[in-house]
C-alpha cells in the first residue's frame, strides 16, 4: 500500500474582509484540490480554514510519492 500524508498550503496575507473569508472557504479547498488531481496526487478530504491574516488548506491522504 502506498504511504499517503496531509499536506498543508498556508498563506499569509494582509488583514481579509470578512466576505473575502467566505469566498476562500469556498474556493480555496476546490482550488487545490482541482490542482492535486491535475497532478496524479488525489487527496481524500479537503478542507480549508480562514482567519484574517491567514488562508490554509489542509489536503489529506496525498499520496507520500509520486
Amino acid at each position: 500500500m502506498r504511504e499517503r500524508a496531509t499536506l498543508l498550503v498556508e498563506l499569509g496575507c494582509e488583514e481579509i474582509p470578512a466576505n473575502a473569508c467566505a469566498v476562500a472557504v469556498r474556493d480555496a479547498a476546490a482550488i487545490l484540490e482541482r490542482l492535486l488531481v491535475e497532478r496524479r496526487l488525489a487527496p481524500t478530504a479537503v478542507r480549508a480554514l480562514v482567519a484574517p491574516r491567514r488562508i490554509a488548506v489542509l489536503a489529506e491522504g496525498v499520496p507520500g510519492r509520486q
